[in-house]
């Protein structure tokens, strides 16, 4: 894009041209091992291989036009058909960087600086010759260790189409920024000390893409974002108290594409509801977060006002994969959890358990593989009991709950739901509802201060028995008979439990239940892999217990000092060292 190497196709967007392109490449070979890959912080990237003869093809095509810098490069090793320069500043001298002031036609710089006390000299000469490199149109700078690095060049370079300044220390940008019509795509990814976008940013005409992840520290986005008409992407968008400032409308006819974190959502305005603030049409939004809380703030009637935001958000579920919510103060999700898209996906089942008369069913959230609650004091139900829970979250595979100590039960039917993670008080029938997850293999739970019994009403681990659950009562209520229908225990392919900072805890099941197991026991197949239990000083080994769970590859135990209290339980642990080895038993409480 920056260098004006996709071709203008009619009624297409330059970014859907390139990903054509992008994929005749690889159909045709040129790429090869795509994979789709996800980075710290749930971004997906995309990458591939490029095969050692198309390189050397591609090498020979391009001749002389890259180059990479090195310390006392002069002008003399420098030809005048370079466009293409990388380099790392502390391989650089003063000498080397003033050189690039001699390349008439230089268009892209990519350069990473480490700063210290040898090469502060050259990164501030470098700064001060980007603003004689008019004809640049793409420039990666890593100012990671710049300390308010000098940012006046910025408004010279007028035909830049791509600029990037991640890991930068500046709280402010230069208004001249807002001069570089032609800029296209701003990366300002981990600026984690940046407080402001400046106040003519609507300026930026052909912006497409404002990167903006990692920058927690931003607390003012000017007015007018709305003229952006371009704008694809929007990583971050913040939401301030005073109405002069910008207000969630002002992206409601953005069409913003893969990642957005929305902040403060709990200060949308009456009037930016009035005006619209529907998320409706952004359906090629992939990973979303709304937090709506502010730590400034407290309203009395929190709940109240974040139904009627929520209800107007109106946000598309059909292509998110990632989701995360963070202090919202209604009872339930918001109502859009339970509406359809405009194109949703359908799920046809023949079991008429589930769905009478083989009908068809509208699948909520349908590629959603990843969901994040945190801090929702009222949540109490993850599905509503009007939405059929087959048809819901189908494809989620990792569920973390953070703070939310009214949710109930988890439905049943989370077939891809491998990991569930719980931190913080929580109420006895979502821990319970874990043995209802048939494909869970990874639990973990953690500061539930309070409780004594992890699972106070759940069977015990690892038994091939069946237990009943609520597509019985869907069966019975459907096909009226009284047929039974169950679903295996979840703890038949639990892999992994860990256990942190649960102050009172002291047992993982009732007394009762495990000799209720007892009695009807059968052969075990499986057991549990891995169990960590850390910080739990009142949790005691039983013999009862741990004979049933099976571990069979590590075992960590530690901050646990009333583990052992009789000869059993030590003999028991004694046996598991024996079977795991050393290196992969560690519980420090077992005496030599």
């Amino acid at each position: 894009m920056a260098h004006d190497l996709i071709p203008t196709v009619e009624n297409k967007e330059v970014e859907d041209v390139g990903n054509t392109i992008w994929k005749e490449l690889y159909w045709r070979s040129f790429l090869q091992d795509e994979e789709e890959n996800e980075a710290v912080g749930d971004s997906f990237y995309t990458t591939c291989m490029m095969h050692d003869l198309i390189h050397d093809l591609a090498q020979y095509v391009i001749k002389d036009e890259c180059y990479t810098m090195k310390a006392n490069s002069s002008s003399d090793d420098l030809g005048q058909q370079i466009r293409h320069v990388t380099g790392k500043v502390h391989e650089l001298d003063i000498i080397s960087v003033r050189s690039l002031k001699k390349i008439p036609g230089l268009q892209s710089i990519i350069l990473d600086i480490y700063i210290n006390e040898d090469i502060y000299n050259v990164t501030k000469e470098f700064l001060s010759v980007l603003k004689e490199l008019l004809s640049l149109r793409f420039l990666e700078v890593s100012l990671r260790d710049v300390q308010d690095p000098d940012l006046s060049w910025v408004g010279y370079l007028q035909h830049l189409r791509c600029l990037d300044i991640s890991h930068g220390k500046m709280k402010t940008l230069p208004d001249s920024i807002c001069d570089l019509l032609n800029l296209q795509s701003l990366k300002l990814n981990d600026c984690s000390k940046l407080e402001s976008l400046p106040r003519n940013m609507r300026d930026l005409i052909n912006l497409r893409h404002l990167y903006l992840e990692g920058c927690h520290g931003l607390k003012y986005m000017p007015r007018g974002m709305r003229q952006l008409k371009h704008l694809k992407t929007l990583s971050f968008f913040v939401i301030r108290k005073e109405e002069k400032d910008c207000q969630l409308d002002e992206i409601k006819e953005l069409d913003i594409c893969g990642s957005l974190t929305i902040e403060n959502l709990g200060r949308v305005s009456d009037a930016s509801i009035a005006r619209g603030i529907s998320m409706a049409k952004k359906s090629r939004i992939i990973k979303l977060v709304l937090n709506w809380r502010s730590n400034d703030e407290v309203d009395d009637n929190e709940s109240i006002r974040h139904d009627k935001i929520s209800e107007a958000l109106e946000v598309s579920t059909a292509r998110l994969k990632i989701l995360r919510m963070s202090g919202y103060k209604g009872v339930n999700l918001p109502k859009w959890v339970g509406k359809s898209s405009s194109s949703p996906t359908r799920l046809k089942s023949n079991d008429n358990s589930a769905i009478k008369d083989d009908k068809e069913m509208i699948v909520l959230f349908p590629l959603l593989e990843k969901l994040d609650l945190s801090n929702m004091e009222n949540l109490r139900e993850l599905v509503s009991p009007t939405i059929p829970s087959i048809g819901a979250f189908t494809n989620l595979c990792t569920l973390d709950i953070y703070y939310c100590p009214k949710l109930g039960a988890l439905p049943p039917h989370l077939k891809s739901l491998k990991s569930v993670s719980i931190l913080g008080e929580c109420s006895d029938e979502l821990i319970n509802s874990m043995s209802n997850l048939s494909a869970l293999t990874s639990l973990s739970v953690q500061k539930m201060k309070e409780r004594s019994v992890l699972f106070p009403g759940a069977k015990a681990l690892m038994f091939d028995d069946e237990i009943p659950s609520s597509s019985s009562q869907i069966l019975e209520d459907n096909n009226n008979n009284e047929a039974q229908v169950g679903v295996h225990s979840t703890f038949n392919s639990l892999q992994s439990l860990e256990i942190v900072w649960c102050l009172k805890l002291r047992r993982l099941f009732n007394e009762g239940l495990i000799m209720q197991q007892n009695q009807g026991e059968t052969e075990r197949t499986r057991g549990l892999s891995n169990l960590s239990i850390l910080s739990c000083p009142e949790f005691m080994i039983t013999v009862e217990e741990f004979e049933n769970l099976n571990i069979s590859n590590s075992l960590r135990i530690l901050g646990c000092s009333t583990l052992v209290s009789s000869k059993e339980g030590d003999a028991l642990l004694r046996s598991l060292q024996t079977k795991l080895g050393r290196q992969k038993f560690i519980v420090p409480a077992l005496k030599e």
